[in-house]
């Protein structure tokens, strides 16, 4: 029998999400290609290997809209020597003006043409460029770039040899008691970090996967059909025969945040259903968000034991003043906890009569424990359209920043660190 892998209306059904990944860096192609940037300015006027920042300054380009440079300049005050500052400008004489006060060394150099490609759009830009390649033009990234990566500052506490986890794709949590959580979501593994005392910075270590003691329980949560599609949900136990046959999975974990003493996990199930005529499938895909209690260390070990969470809420989309707003890649973002029963997400938005998607936004969600139910509330539109997957963990007392660095690619061999900073960044 054959497996039809449909999307029926593609903003509805979320199979294996891919989040676009260019040189270490998610970009939005259709606002700014910084990739195609760099090429441009590594061709016209700076070759250097080392870490270096380009700043696009743009003459034309408001004061109040580029308040985030300042951040960044700040930082740089503090890494004179480490990471070389170069300034594109199609006005070097306006640019040395307004960066004087920052007193940096820097490399101007003049570029008319260049604001009016790749689609600058005659703004302010800035990105970082590392030694080995990887570009780098979130600000927050940025800052946490040169503040963790770039700094002598730290204690390394922890080092882990380590040859699954992407350092590339990886996600840090806090966990209860005090623990800490990388997932992997394109691995489906993750690394417990679980101190073996209070105050103490030795760690045991534990691998952890998904296992599913009741598939039932997941198989049958809410599902969103396309309207009028004449598909009709199998019996587990045919979707069970179907998918050892073609390697489907039941479920997938994309996120995991710690808060408190509960933690969220963001995760999709597969659901195979049959075309009311005819013998072909459907492979239909809903997202879902878990919300589980620790209520002791051993229930650590739980956190991908999808089927123990206390509560599961069907996130796949979301109806707001008239509109639908899909999770869709957004969900390998992580999500904010703002306080116990709201979280923020970032979304899509359908458009109409098109077939589809656009960024939407960071969606504020309501969970009603009682009725089960997750109700968009609030929608900030500004939010900045790329993926975001911390490694930084902040604490009362320090930062924690978790990295991997690599010795054999080809393996993914690396020692996988745990470095303390105190708790005195300014930004």
């Amino acid at each position: 029998m054959k497996v039809l892998y449909t999307n029926y209306r593609f903003f509805s059904i979320l199979f294996f999400l891919i989040a676009k990944n260019i040189a270490g860096q998610e970009l939005n192609d259709n606002i700014c290609n910084y990739q195609k940037i760099d090429n441009y300015i590594t061709e016209h006027h700076i070759r250097n290997k080392d870490n270096h920042i380009n700043i696009l300054y743009s003459s034309n380009d408001c004061e109040k809209c580029i308040l985030y440079l300042g951040s960044v300049l700040k930082e740089l005050k503090d890494k004179q020597g480490v990471i070389t500052v170069n300034v594109i400008s199609d006005n070097v004489v306006f640019a040395k003006k307004k960066l004087a006060g920052y007193k940096l060394p820097v490399n101007y150099y003049y570029d008319n043409e260049l604001f009016n490609n790749f689609g600058i759009d005659y703004r302010t830009k800035l990105y970082l460029k590392t030694d080995k390649g990887f570009i780098i033009s979130d600000t927050e990234k940025i800052l946490n770039y040169l503040h963790y990566e770039l700094s002598n500052e730290g204690d390394v506490i922890l080092k882990y040899p380590d040859s699954i986890i992407d350092p590339y794709k990886m996600i840090s949590t806090i966990l209860p008691y005090d623990s800490f959580l990388t997932l992997d979501s394109q691995m489906e593994v993750a690394l417990l970090f679980k101190r073996k005392s209070n105050n103490s910075d030795v760690f045991d270590i534990s691998k952890i996967e998904s296992t599913i003691n009741d598939s039932l329980k997941l198989y049958n949560l809410p599902e969103r059909i396309p309207f009028d599609s004449g598909l009709k949900k199998v019996a587990f136990s045919e979707f069970d025969a179907v998918s050892r046959d073609n390697l489907i999975p039941l479920i997938k974990i994309h996120s995991i945040t710690g808060s408190g003493s509960s933690v969220y996990c963001n995760f999709a199930v597969s659901r195979l259903y049959r075309k009311k005529e005819g013998a072909e499938y459907a492979l239909l895909t809903n997202s879902f968000l878990g919300v589980k209690k620790i209520n002791n260390e051993k229930e650590l070990l739980d956190v991908m034991n999808l089927d123990t969470y206390d509560n599961i809420y069907h996130v796949d989309v979301f109806d707001y003043e008239g509109e639908e707003y899909p999770m869709s890649i957004w969900i390998t973002d992580g999500i904010n906890i703002i306080d116990t029963n709201i979280i923020a997400t970032k979304v899509n938005k359908v458009i109409p009569m098109q077939d589809e998607l656009v960024f939407g936004g960071l969606a504020t969600i309501e969970l009603n424990p009682v009725t089960q139910t997750a109700v968009m509330t609030g929608l900030n539109t500004d939010s900045e359209n790329a993926i975001k997957r911390t490694n930084i963990l902040k604490t009362k007392k320090y930062n924690y920043y978790i990295k991997k660095e690599m010795i054999d690619k080809e393996n993914n061999y690396g020692i996988l660190k745990i470095i303390r900073f105190s708790n005195k960044a300014t930004y």
